[in-house]
């Protein structure tokens, strides 16, 4: 029994890569669509060449070159964020593979619902879970971009499983991973590990206190330690300073704005939240059925393990609230993707009890209606993964035409546009060095045309309204390539 269905999983974690690789491939061109991955993009590229900046920025005029995410100070070439995803992003873009990096890592954390939820109940609650991963457009269309929100769910529940492992059996190597992941997904996104990890170290406090009060339970305050002197050493490195963690540019980051006064907005903003989850979860009207079975568990078997499940989503979505900031745009309410696991699990165990209500035909009967709402949620993905072609107006199709040129002897102007990341597009191709690629922003009064004389042999392009055309800049005229 145990074979068979970890060979089900194994085939859902495949399913759910394909599906997710489509998306990403297929759909968003392998391209960033959103400012944030750009951003990751570019510092994954950066850390290529072994650098976390690009010292002594010595070009003029410097607003030319500040692309999305991008600053220079002390005459040093920063990106905003840490360096934490960057990192993991630098050898699948090294070795071509970025665009199969989240789904390969959304098809583990599928693996890892799975096991969670074995650990805590049984192999059926545990298989159910992962099918619920596997064919939600939310887990699908977050791992097809590259955000963070795939990578931190990854981390939090490899620390969540290897904790589990030790208080099922307090071994030292447990307790040391456990805290490694939990640390680096704090790395990640520090608000959501906090309300994540938070009900689940209180639950091992309250009632495993034996495995906790152990010495050996000292190598997971270790593993988080190693990774939060990480964490402080990247914020004085991107900040100037180990505690500050928002960048120096953002006029109002998340980090700096969490206060009771923000309730108000944050219970419109949560309550709206809320209204876009169930249809991004599943398709149409199957997430009022998803989550009815989410509550089945707490009130009919009452364990604790249903309260620390419910806990650890409730507890991610108040602490945004009091940030005044859900996350919410098109992909979905991404700020609380990371504890959605919580959920597929308790809706799985709201299944195997419906299940258990009935018998003979109305056991067929109920089988044949879940099959039915399997098929309606697959048919639902056929129709939704495809609206996000050319998501946030970025042209997928146009980083391919982008390849065409000879790049490295060129110089493309990315033009002005009220679309403030519109040079999103060109993510992917960015050359810290500018040989590979050259890439300027269109500056006011023709300002950027200061960089073009000193280039003189290379042919100068322009990217804006979705189309590239030559730049002939001596005359300000242009015409289509």
């Amino acid at each position: 029994m145990k074979k068979r269905t970890l060979m089900i999983v194994l085939m859902l974690s495949v399913v759910h890569f394909a599906l997710s690789a489509y998306f990403g491939i297929v759909i968003l061109g392998s391209t960033p669509h959103v400012p944030d991955s750009a951003v990751y993009y570019r510092q994954g590229i950066l850390l290529i060449q072994g650098r976390l900046f690009i010292g002594n920025f010595s070009r003029e005029p410097r607003e030319a070159f500040h692309l999305i995410g991008s600053f220079v100070k002390n005459g040093n070439f920063y990106f905003q964020y840490n360096h934490f995803w960057p990192l993991l992003l630098a050898l699948p873009i090294r070795l071509h593979f970025a665009q199969f990096f989240s789904p390969l890592l959304s098809a583990i954390s599928l693996i890892l619902v799975y096991l969670i939820a074995t650990k805590l109940y049984d192999q059926k609650s545990g298989c159910i879970a992962a099918l619920f991963y596997c064919v939600s457009p939310l887990t699908i269309i977050l791992a097809g971009d590259y955000m963070t929100h795939t990578a931190t769910q990854l981390f939090l529940l490899a620390g969540i499983y290897f904790g589990l492992m030790y208080v099922e059996d307090p071994r030292v190597w447990a307790a040391f991973f456990s805290g490694i992941f939990l640390g680096y997904a704090f790395g990640l996104r520090q608000l959501t590990a906090i309300a994540v990890a938070f009900p689940v170290v209180v639950y091992a406090i309250l009632f495993h206190r034996k495995q906790i009060l152990k010495i050996r339970a000292v190598f997971f305050i270790i593993g988080s330690l190693i990774m939060f002197v990480l964490f402080l050493a990247d914020n004085y490195v991107v900040n100037g300073s180990a505690i500050k963690v928002i960048n120096p540019i953002q006029s109002s980051p998340t980090y700096s704005i969490i206060s009771v006064k923000n309730l108000p907005i944050g219970i419109n903003i949560g309550d709206s939240t809320l209204a876009f989850l169930p249809p991004i979860i599943f398709h149409n009207f199957f997430p009022v059925l998803f989550f009815a079975l989410v509550f089945i568990p707490p009130i009919v078997y009452r364990k604790r393990e249903d309260f620390l499940l419910l806990l650890i989503f409730f507890s991610l979505f108040i602490l945004y609230m009091f940030t005044g900031a859900m996350g919410t745009h098109g992909y979905g309410p991404r700020y609380l993707f990371e504890a959605l696991f919580a959920l597929f699990i308790l809706a799985s165990r709201g299944v195997i009890w419906v299940y258990d209500q009935v018998r003979g035909a109305r056991r067929i009967a109920l089988l044949l209606f879940f099959a039915a709402m399997l098929i309606y949620n697959s048919i639902g993905l056929y129709t939704i993964l495809p609206m996000y072609k050319n998501y946030n107006l970025i042209p997928s199709d146009l980083v391919g035409e982008l390849r065409k040129l000879d790049l490295a002897n060129s110089i493309i102007i990315i033009g002005q546009s009220p679309h403030w990341f519109n040079d999103g597009i060109t993510a992917t191709l960015y050359d810290p060095n500018y040989e590979k690629s050259f890439f300027i922003k269109e500056l006011p009064n023709k300002e950027h045309e200061k960089i073009l004389g000193q280039y003189p042999n290379k042919t100068v392009y322009m990217l804006a309204n979705n189309q590239i055309s030559l730049y002939e800049w001596n005359n300000s005229k242009s015409h289509e390539s």
